[in-house]
């Protein structure tokens, strides 16, 4: 081999071993880059739960800090979890433990409902009252805690009526109220004498059947007779 195949083979090698000596310092570097991301975002929930009181101070109060920790620890990858200890772990589960019983204990029951109204009648529009009042012990409850139904969502027909109120959040249990659409006055008169058929002003559109009962007295060559008769009205 002359002298400058042996150079050239010599520079061949040490270029490898420089780009190989590259290679793994980057790698390295990267490594250590994760690392300290890792430790960075362990660190940052481990500061989370230490800061959350213990399992037998824990109050409502305290719900959002222990949600914010949980999201957090839930939020890390599989290896940056692997760096939060199993005590720490284990205050965060009691922590959250605490805070549904608290949850249990603060819970008031609802009591009772009151409507803005209970008497309607009929005049073939929707009637829902609105709810006036929710009282949970000696405390009225907001809109928001709790949730309302209607027996029928389309109360229009004469009948009665139910609204339920369910309690959420902070409120448990149910209370109902009652209230009635009564039967409006009947929009058909009938003159007896001359058999003339009057509707009530201000009558919707549509068909109406009125149901009429025809009697005859009778006379002196005819017999008595009766007989109820169907008439169609439309309001136009």
């Amino acid at each position: 081999m002359s002298a400058c195949a042996a150079i050239s083979t010599a520079s061949f090698y040490k270029a490898n071993v420089d780009a190989l000596i590259k290679a793994k310092e980057k790698d390295d570097r990267d490594a250590a880059e994760r690392d300290a991301a890792d430790a960075a975002a362990a660190d940052k929930v481990k500061a989370l739960i230490e800061a959350l009181p213990d399992a037998e101070k824990v109050t409502t109060a305290d719900k959002e800090a222990i949600e914010a920790a949980r999201a957090a620890y839930d939020n890390l990858t599989a290896g940056q979890k692997a760096r939060i200890s199993e005590s720490m772990l284990r205050k965060l589960t009691d922590a959250e433990y605490a805070l549904k019983e608290a949850g249990k204990a603060d819970k008031r029951t609802i009591t009772a409902l009151i409507l803005t109204g209970t008497t309607y009648r009929y005049n073939g529009k929707t009637h829902k009252p609105a709810i006036a009042y929710v009282i949970a012990g000696d405390r009225i409850v907001g809109p928001d805690g709790y949730d309302v139904s209607y027996s029928d969502s389309d109360s229009a027909d004469a009948g009665e009526y139910t609204v339920t109120v369910t309690g959420k959040d902070q409120y448990t249990g149910t209370a109902t109220a009652d209230y009635t659409i009564s039967k409006a006055s009947n929009p058909v008169k009938i003159n007896k004498k001359t058999g003339n058929i009057k509707i009530r002003k201000g009558l919707g559109k549509g068909t109406y059947k009125v149901k009429v009962k025809v009697t005859s007295s009778g006379a002196p060559n005819y017999n008595a007779k009766s007989k109820n008769v169907t008439i169609k009205i439309t309001v136009k």
